[in-house]
């Protein structure tokens, strides 16, 4: 009767595809105390996250998408516009605090010819650490000249808990507001769950970033039935216990933070070693190895500064892998090595051809 039951679909016929954005949980509470006390800055953050969306994530992930056409969906076809709507959160499933935002994208897509098909979104899922990247990049900046809030990298815990890494040789997860910010007594209080997550994986004798998603599934609590009225004062509450304002930290913003033209990156061997160790595999995306460095150098140096360093590294150090069918088409190629296999490590790569990057 036309009558659309999603409890009954199955996740192979949901209507979309939800991506979650955000910093830590410092800059959470930072963002959440700016808005206790002058309600329009939960605006601007809105406003800037729309126009982070739609000038930067949903191009990029237009760019990504493809259609299903034909009989079946066995053809693709490329998009000429995605479906999405993006909207904020300030509470998470317990009564904490958590300013983070959400993308959904709808699993329908306007193709070239203006009608609308099934989405193909392999390629969409597959770089949501690119759009991630973008996001952070985007937001933390707007954070730091529009609010005067400085930042420090949140290490991977892998990485962290590796006692023979040096800081510039650890993995950048994300970044959070500095702790100068936020008073010691909060934040003691407020990472209670954080440290009821590692005991279960220290009970388990499991770590990583796997781990840590599993720990934290296994051990969230029930959403909460507070409406945004009782969080927003209970809020109040806990951050006045503290003496936790926006009148309290102004003393550590800063409104000129400027990154140095000069900084020393990163060698290249060091972001190389730094996204295989993460990513446990030596096959990657373009986009999934670029946006691990812009997301390393983002306190280091301007966007823009990261992009051709990305570049410059990708295309000296990198090689594709294409089918051996393929390959044949590219011997000819006079600025294109080709191999039938090749070394990497312990890792021999067999019944592929190796292309040179260089384009």
């Amino acid at each position: 009767k036309g009558e659309y039951r999603p409890d009954l679909a199955s996740k192979e016929r949901r209507m979309s595809t939800q991506f979650v954005f955000g910093l830590g949980t410092n800059t959470s509470n930072t963002i959440t105390a700016m808005i206790l006390e002058v309600p329009e800055v939960e605006l601007r953050l809105l406003e800037n996250a729309n126009r982070i969306f739609s000038k930067i994530i949903i191009p990029e992930m237009t760019r990504d998408a493809m259609v299903r056409i034909g009989t079946d969906g066995e053809q693709l076809g490329y998009v000429k516009e995605l479906l999405a709507v993006g909207f904020m959160h300030t509470e998470n499933r317990s009564a904490e605090s958590f300013t983070h935002w959400h993308l959904e994208v709808m699993n329908t897509a306007l193709g070239e010819d203006d009608k609308l098909y099934a989405l193909r979104n392999d390629l969409i899922c597959q770089n949501k650490d690119k759009y991630n990247a973008l996001f952070q990049t985007e937001m933390k900046q707007f954070l730091e000249n529009d609010f005067g809030l400085s930042f420090k990298p949140i290490y991977l815990d892998e990485d962290l808990n590796n006692e023979f890494l040096l800081d510039h040789e650890r993995n950048i997860a994300s970044y959070d507001v500095d702790d100068k910010f936020v008073p010691q007594s909060l934040r003691e209080e407020l990472g209670a769950r954080k440290k009821e997550m590692d005991a279960l994986m220290k009970k388990l004798g499991v770590q990583g970033f796997i781990a840590e998603e599993i720990a934290r599934r296994e051990t969230r609590q029930e959403k909460t039935e507070m409406s945004p009225r009782e969080l927003k004062a209970q809020w109040r509450e806990t951050y006045k216990k503290h003496g936790f304002s926006s009148q309290g930290f102004a003393q550590h913003q800063n409104f000129n933070q400027v990154k140095d033209p000069e900084a020393v990156l990163p060698s290249p061997r060091v972001l190389i070693s730094n996204y295989l160790r993460k990513s446990k595999k030596i096959e990657f995306t373009e986009d999934q190895f670029k946006s691990h460095i812009l997301k390393q150098l983002l306190n280091t140096c301007s966007r823009d500064t990261a992009e051709r360093y990305a570049e410059e590294i990708f295309s000296s150090q990198c090689l594709q892998m294409i089918d051996k069918e393929q390959g044949e088409y590219f011997k000819v190629w006079p600025r294109c090595q080709v191999y039938d296999s090749i070394s990497i490590g312990y890792d021999q790569v067999q019944h592929r051809v190796i292309a040179c990057a260089k384009r």
